[in-house]
């Protein structure tokens, strides 16, 4: 039985951090909603072959995740709960698989810190309470090298079938991953080459064989144009900085370096004292792709933070990696352990100082130079004072765990101590940030995108108003210009603008101004 009290552990404790709370804020735009919205529109039409978004092909994704999505809906209605529930269970399997991968090719303690390490740093934590698509394609990537590491023809058949399943889960970047680091481990590894040709070959059936399941299907009933515009669309993320998600070059490192704390600390004293190379086939695999999906996604012009989210895995694995390695003297892991305890209390009090800033707007408005963002700091939102005990508490506890002698304990409380702030914070106060940032907004889509009215959004893109407005395809056959500008569209006719944009639906003839709230407005097109 003692054999299974850390699997039982794991689960009800990743069930509880990740399911609990997923419901209590809106989905957030742009790509929460945008893949829920897919899911429902699934469901209202009957069409689970292929993805709309205003019911309209919808070519950037492919389907897998959004499946899961509607099967949720399916069971529990079409709400965001339903829609990050996936990403829950995932997040909870993700812990098992770590534990059980920890366990199996390492020993107790290093299963444990990996675990710790991984759902007590804040990207990692905070994805697996989300509606993205990330979450299930970097753990089906994780397995696939896993069994690349197994070696035998089985194993890396199940490599391919994994490969396989991200690439349906979004698209051929999966491919792209795991060959450059096949590639990459051929010429570090000591194995002949003959057999390494041979298991490429194997996992590269096994994952267009599952690939074929969705892509095959689709070119024989439609043909060629949905593929090849889901192509055209991957490679202009990769050229190009889509959608306004610029950033600069070094993006990802300073996103994995500050995200990904305490493991990043720990991980880079690994790398300092280890270097590139890796006494197994795991650790290699690991290693190489790290770098595979940094280097990429620096060079990708697209920045966008889930991007780089497949390093969690070897990040948080190196970090284990170095707090179980009993060859290394104490006093270097003591001074590595309190520096990242001492950023922990950083981020702390940059915590609590943002529930002081957002519980007193009038402190903070004129510091701001953009009239929307003061108008959503006005939106009706309390801030009690008991939120403080959150970070106060856990800056306590990583306070007293500095100061106690037993670095063993110190090293297991200080992830646990985190993974409670983090839990606390989605739980309490992610919700209120999500009622300033679009909590009007969604409430407008609520009341008016119902009945059969049509609703758009002016001046600014959004999944809202399909999903919280529950359209169907009539309401969604109409631009926002084209409500202006055509008379013979008939019915109810309405425009959701942000503040600045405001005048410029004032100046038009048709149209009459209904409300305003906390940064948005709301028009009626009018009948000429």
């Amino acid at each position: 039985m003692r054999s299974y009290a850390g699997y039982l552990i794991i689960l009800v404790a990743g069930l509880l951090c990740f399911v609990s709370g997923i419901g209590n804020a809106h989905l957030f735009d742009w790509d929460e909603i945008n893949f829920a919205e897919c899911a429902r529109e699934m469901i209202v039409s009957g069409n689970y072959s292929r993805m709309q978004i205003g019911f309209q092909p919808f070519w950037e994704k492919p389907p897998l995740f959004i499946w899961l999505q509607a099967l949720s809906m399916h069971v529990f209605g079409i709400s965001a709960f339903a829609a990050r529930l996936p990403n829950a269970l995932i997040g909870t399997m993700a812990l098992l698989v770590l534990y059980a991968y920890g366990r199996k090719n390492y020993d107790e303690r290093m299963a444990r810190l990996w675990v710790l390490m991984y759902a007590g740093s804040y990207l990692s934590f905070f994805y697996f309470k989300s509606g993205i698509i990330d979450p299930l394609f970097n753990l089906l990537l994780f397995l696939s090298l896993m069994h690349l590491a197994g070696g035998t023809r089985r194993h890396v058949l199940l490599a391919g079938i994994f490969t396989g399943l991200a690439v349906l889960t979004k698209g051929p970047v999966a491919w792209l991953v795991i060959a450059s680091v096949l590639v990459l481990f051929t010429f570090i590894s000591k194995e002949p080459l003959l057999k390494q040709l041979m298991q490429g070959f194997i996992w590269l059936a096994g994952s267009l064989f599952v690939t074929a399941i969705w892509f095959g299907y689709e070119t024989v009933m439609h043909g060629t144009w949905f593929i090849e515009t889901f192509i055209t669309y991957q490679i202009r993320l990769f050229t190009t900085k889509d959608a306004g998600h610029g950033g600069f070059l070094l993006y990802h490192w300073i996103i994995l370096l500050l995200g990904m704390l305490p493991a990043s600390v720990f991980f880079i004293a690994y790398l300092r004292r280890s270097g590139f190379r890796q006494p197994d086939h795991t650790a290699a695999l690991l290693m190489i792709a790290f770098w595979v999906v940094l280097i990429l996604f620096t060079i990708v012009k697209t920045k966008i933070v889930h991007y780089s989210s497949f390093c969690y895995y070897p990040i948080s694995f190196f970090a284990a990696r170095y707090l179980a390695d009993t060859t290394i003297p104490l006093p270097a892991v003591r001074r590595v352990f309190h520096l990242a305890l001492a950023l922990l209390c950083l981020l702390g009090i940059v915590v609590l100082l943002f529930i002081y800033a957002a519980s007193h707007p009038d402190l903070i408005s004129p510091h701001i130079r953009d009239p929307f963002a003061v108008a959503n700091l006005k939106a009706p939102v309390q801030w009690p004072v008991w939120l403080y005990l959150i970070p106060v508490s856990v800056l306590l506890v990583l306070v007293w765990t500095a100061l106690r002698r037993s670095l063993s304990q110190g090293l297991y409380l200080m992830p646990i101590a985190n993974t409670v702030l983090l839990f606390l914070l989605m739980l309490f106060v992610v919700p209120r940030v999500e009622s300033i940032t679009q909590g009007a907004y969604i409430s407008l889509c609520e009341e008016f995108g119902p009945g059969g009215a049509y609703l758009q959004p002016y001046g600014f893109k959004s999944y809202a108003h399909l999903f919280y407005g529950n359209l169907n395809s009539e309401q969604c056959r109409y631009a926002a210009e084209e409500l202006l500008s055509r008379p013979d569209i008939r019915g109810k006719k309405y425009l959701i603008c942000k503040k600045g944009k405001e005048d410029e639906l004032r100046k038009q003839p048709n149209t009459r101004e209904l409300r305003e709230t906390h940064g948005y407005y709301l028009f009626e097109v009018i009948e000429p």
